[in-house]
């Protein structure tokens, strides 16, 4: 989710389309077949890059301010992902029990 919410919108739809195989992989209690190594190595390559670039506004004097702002401004854009994420999860789950138990 992490990986998703920061990426840009070419590679979002990709890294979505992942999650909702996991989600549903979780839901069905399979294993997945994602590669959650790579999945984390991409993130942390994406990370590091987005806060090196932070950390080296936030050195330049008057434009500093705003590098400062960026960790709260990533931890809030993660957080609704994820939040819309799991919403909808819940929901599909909620939509799936009452079609099932409908005659």
């Amino acid at each position: 989710m992490i990986c998703t919410a920061m990426t840009k919108e070419d590679q979002r739809k990709a890294y979505d389309q992942k999650i909702e195989r996991l989600g549903q992989e979780i839901d069905i209690h399979t294993p997945t077949t994602i590669d959650l190594d790579a999945i984390m190595k991409e993130t942390s390559d994406l990370l590091s890059n987005t806060l090196l670039t932070a950390k080296f506004i936030q050195g330049l004097p008057l434009v500093g301010v705003i590098g400062g702002v960026i960790n709260p401004m990533m931890i809030n854009k993660v957080g609704r992902y994820a939040r819309i994420k799991y919403k909808k999860r819940y929901l599909l789950s909620k939509i799936n029990a009452v079609s099932v138990n409908q005659p």
